[in-house]
């Protein structure tokens, strides 16, 4: 472990939470790998196990992953479907 990154850890082990702020060098994780892409794909996934019926029209055109994964948490929350989705999302 660099010193560098013992200084890093030494900074996210104490506290109890840590609040990512997604902009600046943070967002080249996710360089290539569009928000409206994603959330268009999870909606097809949604709507090729047969709940499409969970997500509103807004739902289902947003831009952002989180709201139909969001729809589909709140109406099936902690089910396998909600957390099969997480871990989909969270792969991608």
């Amino acid at each position: 472990m660099t010193a560098e990154t013992a200084r890093l850890a030494s900074l996210v082990s104490s506290p109890r939470y840590v609040l990512w702020g997604l902009d600046g060098p943070i967002c080249r994780l996710f360089a290539g790998y569009p928000a409206q892409e994603i959330a268009g794909e999870l909606v097809r996934n949604i709507d090729q196990l047969g709940m499409g019926g969970l997500l509103t029209e807004q739902e289902r055109s947003s831009n952002d992953p989180q709201v139909p994964l969001c729809a589909v948490h709140q109406q099936r929350r902690g089910s396998d479907l909600s957390l099969d989705l997480e871990k989909w999302l969270t792969r991608r």
